[in-house]
């Protein structure tokens, strides 16, 4: 036994054999493909571990709860033209003595890493590079591939003049740039690897992974190739490249203690991959967010294989499952909503103070929300919102503990606004339709346990006024008090919140009205303001804001 007393250090060494499976696209594998010329199949081997294939190669902990430096060499035959890629440059080579013509590439110790984001790939591909001062960018795919992908003729210290849409067209391009400029506009800390290698794979399990250093594609998500990529293929790819970048903050320096939190590192990935995205190709962020993010995380919610975001898992066997739209695109939703209630200073400030604290190490979603508390108290935050006695914890555990979303139903009564939530499910609006919601005991039907969520409300009155309200949960009704009769009222979702809204009918048709009409400056009066105010600007709503008061009226 080792007590305080004797703490002793001890090198075990494993000696094991495990196989490069032909069978499978995880663990340790054979990857091919064929050259168009020759019609030559060509093999590589290449490596994804998340989440808990690294076993399969070598014996570890194999948990991302653990972390460890990696010394790694790959042995290649020197004369087949193939090269070794991990996660850091290669030191040196030294030839195998029992294999003649065969070389081991010892690679630099990586900083502490999980097993997951290890990488381990022998190839043939052919590389192109750019560089940024000593720093080396390199995409690795099958020449032929390479030679038709859309290369620009810039550097990236040229980056800032070259239109979006340009900068977009090459991946290399946008993945430097966005590295380069994550790490400066967050604030977050340098990227702490030497080198940025891109790998194009011609068979791979998911559409990438974010191995520290190294990391790998499925072919068609990354390579531009002229004359077969679409524009809505383009933005894909930069989607999912900026969601990998972003991994390499949110994932592999900030890793989840367990995989019971997996979102914290998916959603700060889609969100700011996301709002990099819209910064770079002049995108309103809103309308990708709702359209990749918010919409779809919803329909999965609603449906039968949804689950909290604190998702815990029951066996290893099971870790597969923690692939869904809950951790990424909910995920996602949820930071959101936060950093707007918080406001994006309080949020940021929060961020930096996590990664100062907490860098290279393991967190789980109260290290998260313990910072974030530290600095709404600073700015009052809460406490300005009429929630003085409430923490960011109680307000978050509400929605990563209990799987769904609420629907908050607004009727009028008088001068008042009166809003009660629900948990959201499949074939309520069909019920609703035919249910009159002014009903006032409708909500005596509604099981008190399901009224769960703190819920941010800001209420439009069309005139260009918006103020700020909290639902509480298990509070059944919120009256909004004083309300101008006869102005329509809508719930802004813009910052979007993660709820859907059913209006009552004296007020949908209210709003549908005013979408329908265009004010004069005489009919705004006091509203009306230069620079936000136009004969035919009547709404106050954002095109988002429209399109889910549209589909409130449709469901």
């Amino acid at each position: 036994p080792i007590g305080d007393e004797h703490e002793e250090s001890f090198m075990v060494y494993i000696e094991f054999v495990s196989r490069i499976a032909d069978d499978r696209l995880n663990g340790l594998y054979l990857d091919y493909y064929v050259e168009p010329t020759s019609q030559e199949k060509r093999f590589l081997s290449t490596t994804l571990f998340a989440p808990n294939h690294a076993r399969k190669a070598f014996p570890c902990f194999d948990s991302p709860g653990f972390k460890a430096t990696f010394d790694i060499s790959i042995g290649r035959k020197v004369s087949s033209n193939f090269t070794s890629i991990s996660n850091m440059p290669i030191s040196h080579s030294v030839p195998i003595p029992e294999l003649t013509g065969w070389v081991f590439d010892v690679f630099k110790q990586t900083p502490p890493l999980p097993t997951y984001i290890v990488a381990l790939i022998t190839t043939d591909f052919s590389f192109r590079s750019i560089k940024s001062g000593e720093f080396e960018f390199r995409l690795y795919a099958p020449a032929h591939l390479l030679q038709r992908t859309k290369q620009l003729n810039t550097t990236v210290r040229e980056r800032n003049k070259a239109q979006n849409p340009y900068l977009l067209q090459d991946p290399l391009l946008f993945i430097a740039d966005m590295l380069e400029s994550f790490q400066f506009l967050t604030g977050l800390g340098s990227y702490p690897m030497p080198k940025l290698d891109v790998i194009a794979l011609p068979h791979f399990f998911f559409n990438a992974m974010e191995n520290m250093g190294a990391i790998t594609f499925k072919y068609p998500v990354i390579l531009n190739v002229e004359g077969t990529t679409t524009t809505s293929e383009l933005l894909r790819l930069n989607y999912v490249a900026g969601h990998e970048i972003t991994h390499q903050w949110f994932g592999n320096m900030l890793t989840p203690k367990s995989w019971t939190y997996v979102w914290l590192k998916e959603s700060f990935s889609d969100f700011l991959g996301a709002l990099y995205l819209s910064q770079k190709s002049g995108i309103n962020f809103d309308e990708i967010f709702a359209n990749q993010e918010l919409q779809k995380a919803m329909r999965f919610d609603a449906g039968a294989n949804t689950h909290p975001l604190e998702n815990h898992i029951k066996s290893a066997a099971t870790v597969a499952d923690i692939y869904t739209d809950i951790p990424y695109r909910k995920g996602a939703s949820i930071i959101y909503m936060i950093s707007n209630f918080l406001s994006k200073e309080v949020f940021h400030q929060g961020l930096q103070s996590l990664f100062d604290a907490k860098k290279f190490s393991n967190i789980d979603q109260y290290d998260l929300f313990e910072i974030l508390e530290q600095k709404q108290k600073e700015n009052s935050i809460l406490a300005s919102q009429g929630l003085p006695n409430v923490t960011v914890k109680d307000i978050l555990n509400s929605w990563t503990q209990k799987s769904g979303y609420p629907i908050v139903r607004v009727r009028r009564d008088g001068s008042n606004l009166v809003l009660t939530q629900e948990k959201f499910k499949n074939g309520l609006l069909i019920e609703l339709q035919t249910r009159d919601v002014n009903d006032t005991e409708s909500k005596n039907d509604v099981d008190s346990e399901e009224l769960f969520w703190w819920i941010p409300i800001t209420i439009a009155d069309g005139m260009g006024k918006n103020s700020v309200h909290w639902l509480h949960p298990n509070s059944g009704e919120t009256i909004i008090n004083n309300t101008v009769q006869g102005k329509f009222h809508s719930i802004k979702r813009v910052p979007l919140g993660y709820f859907r809204v059913l209006y009552s009918n004296d007020n949908l048709q209210r709003i549908l009205k005013n979408l329908k009409h265009f004010y004069t400056k005489e009919e705004l009066g006091a509203y009306y303001h230069p620079e936000i105010s136009t004969e035919r600007d009547s709404s106050f709503l954002k095109p988002v804001e429209r399109s889910q008061i549209r589909r409130s009226a449709d469901e």
